[in-house]
């Protein structure tokens, strides 16, 4: 009897210890599980990052760069007025003036029309109609003298070309178209003490002749942003 007692208590122990390690390897079994879902879940968004991230690149790798701005066919495009003094006038100016089918190859003509249509504009109004000629001849004086200033800065630019010319012409150039503004500005106060008939048309084409010489100096001071634009689009 106290033997058989003694199976069943054993057996009691048995089958307590054998359910321990049924749960104990249901949990582990279960944490394995979750372990690899969890490693699954991982390697299935690693891969999806990593299928976005190669479509993104092969995609961009297929998408064309846009070119860069030709900085001076843009600007060249308004005849860089935006460095003159008074750019609306510039572009006006030079839109009914100027050779375009150079300027994609040599911006020379940006500098030597900006100056020839102050010599126009010199050239164009006249004297006939106005009186008080002994004043008249005063103010002819200054005029023939800016445009003698004038016709030697375009002989210059022509004959040793925008590019050859050393700081100091350049300098040198400026300074002379600026004498002639300063001529037809004397030419002006002459007239201001003209009240005769026809003065007010001189004095209006002299005006205008000197805001293209002021705007031809603002072209000649930036010729090296536009030579750089030219030889480095």
């Amino acid at each position: 009897m106290l033997k058989t007692k003694t199976l069943d208590s054993q057996n009691e122990n048995n089958l307590t210890i054998s359910s321990k390690e049924t749960l104990l390897l249901h949990h582990n079994v279960q944490t394995k599980n979750k372990n690899l879902k969890n490693i699954l879940f991982i390697t299935f968004l690693i891969l999806i990052i990593l299928t976005v991230t190669y479509t993104t690149l092969i995609s961009m790798s297929k998408t064309k760069k846009p070119k860069p701005v030709d900085l001076y066919l843009s600007s060249s495009s308004q005849y860089y007025c935006h460095l003159a003094y008074y750019p609306e006038l510039c572009y006006n100016s030079m839109t009914s003036t100027i050779n375009t089918s150079i300027l994609p190859t040599d911006p020379t003509p940006i500098f030597t029309t900006a100056i020839q249509v102050a010599i126009n504009q010199l050239n164009n109004f006249t004297f006939s109609k106005t009186e008080d000629s002994l004043r008249l001849s005063e103010c002819r004086i200054w005029v023939h003298d800016s445009l003698s200033r004038l016709n030697k800065s375009l002989r210059m630019i022509i004959d040793s070309n925008i590019h050859s010319l050393t700081y100091d012409e350049m300098d040198n150039m400026k300074a002379s178209i600026l004498s002639a503004v300063s001529n037809a500005s004397e030419c002006l106060w002459t007239l201001e003490k003209i009240g005769a008939m026809g003065v007010a048309e001189v004095k209006k084409g002299v005006e205008k002749a000197m805001d293209y010489m002021v705007n031809s100096v603002g072209l000649l001071s930036g010729r090296e942003a536009i030579l750089n634009d030219f030889y480095n689009p």
